[in-house]
This record gives structure tokens, sequence and C-alpha cells, in this order.
């Protein structure tokens, strides 16, 4: 859901995971890390092994990674391990509500893609990590897809 995701990298963890156009490889993993003694830092992990290591000043850390870990959890099928305790101060359900209204909101908008036949732009909105998507999308994906193939 690269195109929802984009919507809250405001969150510097989310910035870290959206790329124009999406990656070629999904993300396997995103470990999160808050040492005593050292930054705390976030380690993504490539389909392919590939690993990205991003660290972050310690004002805000659990914050930001709480927003991340439920924006990830809602959006993607991408494997959560972390250390760090979730921050209190964080309106979750609110957060929730908010993801599925940017979700909709990003189906919307791709589906104007593919209907003037814009295929890749079309993926591009989706990228290699997504879950949950209605049939519908899922079937205009497998199009999209085939669409470049044969092009």
């Amino acid at each position: 859901m690269n195109h929802t995701l984009d919507q809250f990298t405001d969150n510097p963890i989310i910035d870290e995971l959206v790329s124009w156009p999406p990656r070629a490889q999904s993300i396997s993993s995103v470990r999160a890390s808050s040492p005593l003694f050292r930054q705390p830092f976030v380690e993504i992990t490539l389909d392919d092994d590939e690993t990205i290591t991003r660290s972050f000043g310690k004002g805000g850390f659990t914050e930001y990674w709480t927003e991340a870990k439920v924006i990830l959890e809602a959006l993607t099928p991408i494997k959560i391990i972390s250390d760090v305790k979730v921050a209190e101060s964080i309106d979750i359900g609110a957060l929730q509500m908010r993801i599925r209204e940017e979700r909709d909101e990003s189906i919307t908008e791709a589906g104007f893609m593919f209907d003037n036949g814009m295929y890749e732009q079309f993926l591009w909105q989706f990228g290699r990590d997504y879950k949950g998507l209605p049939d519908h999308v899922m079937q205009k994906i497998e199009v999209a897809k085939a669409q470049i193939k044969g092009e």
C-alpha cells in the first residue's frame, strides 16, 4: 500500500519504507530496538535478505514506532519484531480509523489510473507490500500485471 503509506511519511520510520517508484523487493520484516546505551534503530529486511538499518534520536522514537507498528500491521504483511514498549499517548482507535480512510481514498485514486490504462502507475500505488485488499482491487492488480507483461 505504497500510496497509503506515503500519507504517513511525517512519521520518519514510515518515511524510510516508502520509495517512488516502489522497491522491486518486498519487505519481509521490520525490527525496532531501543537499546539503553545506544540510539534507537529500525532494521528493514527485504525479501532478498538485504538489510537496511536506520538510527533515530531517542526523543519521540517510542511514539513513532507505536504509530508505525499500527500502520504496518493494518496495511502490510510485513513481520514486525520489536523490543520497544508501546506508547500510551497514541490514540490507536483514531489512528486505525484514519488508516482505513486513507486506504479507501488511495484505492479510489488508483482506480482512476487503472481506468485510464496507466497500469504501471496503478501498480506503484500498491507496491509489493499490501494485504487485505478488496477482491475487485486484487483483480485489477492481476489485469494490470498482465497488461504490462503483454506490452
